[in-house]
């Protein structure tokens, strides 16, 4: 700046002693940021024409000090054009959104019925902002991933075309992650391809893994064929046919049973050539329990469970018998205990694990257990095992690991355990209770054991690990009842146990968790209450079919599909809903995968669809959107139910074209349809 320059600046204190409103807006686009600031901070004493609108060009300002004073003089500044123009402002999208922020703050004070427009587009333009954010940062791997995804699932829905955009044009598993916790079946084919990409040399095996876990957790048949290829191919690497595995057991393919069962008793040791992770052992056991629960029943699952692990006990491998050791303690039982005690007695000696490159042994891991179990007539080999010395190291070995009975018993930490390790000379002093104190300890016991996901927020499967320990509870029926109910904040497995005794105390307990704010309980109980199929759960579960949690809406429209069936009866339950033409569609789409199983079902579907898509002119929706996302669902069911063994959405459909069509009309910037038309015409 020169000398001739400084003398030229506008003076803004005479300026305003003087009151000369045309120097101040002169000055308001000086060049000096700082004699800007002053000519904004001037005008507040000015009502006159032109100063608004000079002020809201100041909110562009590239100076943020010139942004914030412009826009505290607009909140202090009194103008009868001022709403109006505000209004604009808040709507520019050139406009910094810090300050847009700051504007919809100070205008929601005015309660003007002009400002609540403004306000929803802003608020929807930072959501859409937000998601799109999420999006990308999933693409990353060095991101904060949990948090992130945890707010994609709160999202719900909406937040899947911003996770599809990325997950084309990137690596991030995590966006995999996010779709397969949001459950949305428009990611079905986009992972599809994820999965399949590895084979052209485009997609990293980690990526290919999480789209496989995914697409177990969204549960869509799609998914089978091309999982089912990729785990009966010799190409497959380790973690993706072990991740494959899991998800057909997720998709409910029997035929994958057997080669789960070897998979978990595999775990961390080769099975067939690959190695099976083990952090891959607990979603193992909890789909191969699910699958067999499904196939088989609860009861009789239970069993096999039980009788695989008296195997593995005995199994001449040591990693394979102390993993079992550790999984008995959630079967318990008079013939695990006897395995344990075979266990302990018969294998003492430390082996090579030639896997993991370690000498190790299972008497800790038996001991732990039996300390777990607590059996009085494990006592005996327990005080043996204890007075025996530690097995001496083979030739060559530094060290072994789970040698130590003593440190086993140490680990399992119970009552009963202690007692041991306190009177290994004297006898113990266990003694047997009345049959009321050893019920209500047993009850304790199993709730104790019950996984904690809703207290954790970690995943978990209403039939899982924790499974069988829910089934005996549900054998104590009544006297259950008060402590589950109590432990209902802690875990899903307490509602699962509830759903199972049944009774009217377990219905009503059922029904207040579905006024409660955590998703995961809501989930839990709607899940329970389509299972005990009162039709009174109607009148709870209804309210939630708004609700923008993905998870808890699939769960309560699976819930009222279920329990509506069972109301109405099959021939009443594909009849057009005038009324709710809306969440019909979405209950039926919730059944989308048992009606591809059941051929008498399929029919009557087609025929429902057929029904619904000449009474659409009639029906009544909240909005175009709600239509077009009416038609959208329509179109997608027609093409499977009219194809049932295709995976993807290719190929002449007319009945699905039409339904596209319309879709378009309500929602012309779909451009996910306007492909799904493409394909189907």
């Amino acid at each position: 700046m020169s000398i001739f320059d400084f003398f030229l600046r506008p003076n803004i204190d005479k300026l305003k002693r003087t009151k000369n409103l045309k120097g101040i807006l002169k000055a308001v686009s000086y060049k000096e940021w700082t004699i800007r600031l002053q000519a904004v901070g001037a005008l507040v004493d000015f009502k006159e024409h032109g100063v608004i609108e000079a002020l809201v060009s100041c909110l562009k300002d590239n100076n943020w000090k010139v942004r914030l004073q412009a826009l505290s003089v607009l909140e202090n500044i009194q103008h009868p054009d001022k709403i109006v123009l505000l209004i604009d402002v808040l709507q520019d999208k050139y406009v910094d959104s810090a300050i847009r922020n700051q504007l919809a703050t100070a205008l929601a004070k005015l309660n003007d019925e002009r400002i609540a427009p403004a306000l929803r587009n802003l608020e929807r333009e930072a959501a859409n902002l937000r998601m799109e954010y999420l999006a990308s940062e999933l693409a990353r791997y060095k991101c904060n991933k949990d948090k992130l995804i945890e707010e994609c699932v709160a999202f719900g829905t909406e937040v899947v075309p911003y996770l599809l955009e990325v997950l084309e044009t990137s690596e991030g598993g995590y966006v995999c992650e996010a779709l397969g916790r949001i459950g949305d079946n428009r990611a079905v084919e986009a992972l599809i391809r994820v999965f399949e990409r590895d084979k052209r040399g485009g997609a990293s095996w980690l990526l290919a893994e999480r789209a496989a876990v995914a697409l177990g957790r969204i549960g869509d048949s799609r998914a089978i064929e091309p999982l089912l290829t990729a785990f009966q191919s010799s190409g497959t690497g380790d973690g993706e046919k072990v991740c494959s595995a899991w998800a057909l057991g997720k998709l409910g393919v029997s035929e994958v049973e057997e080669d789960l069962k070897e998979m978990v008793a595999h775990v961390g040791t080769i099975w067939r050539g690959l190695y099976v992770r083990r952090e891959m052992e607990q979603m193992l056991v909890n789909v191969l329990q699910e699958l067999r629960s499904k196939t088989l029943g609860p009861d009789r699952a239970f069993s096999i469970r039980r009788q695989d692990i008296i195997e593995a006990l005995s199994s001449d491998d040591v990693a394979v018998r102390k993993a079992a050791c550790y999984e008995s303690v959630a079967v318990g039982g008079s013939e695990i205990v006897i395995a344990l005690i075979n266990t302990l007695e018969r294998y003492p000696q430390i082996q090579y694990n030639e896997v993991s490159d370690v000498y190790q042994c299972s008497r800790k891991g038996a001991a732990y257990a039996l300390g777990k179990l607590a059996d009085p007539s494990s006592v005996p080999a327990l005080l043996k095992a204890l007075a025996e010395p530690e097995p001496s190291l083979p030739m060559g070995a530094p060290f072994a690991f789970g040698t130590s009975v003593r440190k086993g018993l140490e680990e399992a930490d119970t009552e009963f355990s202690r007692k041991l390790l306190g009177s290994e000379e004297n006898g113990p002093t266990i003694k047997n209770t009345s049959t009321g104190k050893a019920q209500n300890k047993r009850i304790l016991e199993l709730i104790a054991a019950l996984e904690p996901d809703i207290q954790t927020g970690m995943d978990a499967d209403i039939i899982g690990r924790s499974s069988e320990a829910a089934s005996e509870l549900s054998k104590f029926g009544q006297p259950a009842v008060d402590p589950l109910i109590q432990a209902l904040p802690r875990s899903s497995y307490a509602h699962f146990a509830l759903g199972l005794i049944g009774g009217e105390t377990a219905f009503h307990a059922l029904c207040r968790e579905l006024e409660t704010s955590n998703w995961r309980r809501l989930q839990a109980a709607a899940k329970t209450l389509g299972r005990f199929g009162d039709p009174r759960a109607l009148a709870f579960l209804r309210p939630h079919t708004a609700t923008r949690s993905a998870e808890v809406h699939k769960a309560v429209t699976t819930a009222i599909a279920s329990i509506e069936r069972g109301q109405v009866g099959e021939e009443q339950w594909l009849v057009v809903d005038r009324n709710n033409p809306y969440d019909q569609v979405n209950r039926v789409w919730s059944q989308f995968n048992e009606i591809l199983r059941d051929n008498s079902l399929r029919d009557r579907a087609i025929q429902w669809h057929h029904d619904f898509v000449s009474a659409m002119p009639e029906l009544k929706f909240a909005s175009d959107h709600e239509r077009g996302a009416t038609w959208e669902m329509l179109g997608t069911l027609i093409f499977y139910f009219l194809n049932p063994q295709v995976s993807t959405i290719r190929g002449k459909c007319p009945e699905a074209a039409y339904c596209y069509v319309q879709c378009l009309k309500y929602t012309p910037d779909r451009e996910d349809i306007q492909d799904c038309l493409k394909r189907v015409r």
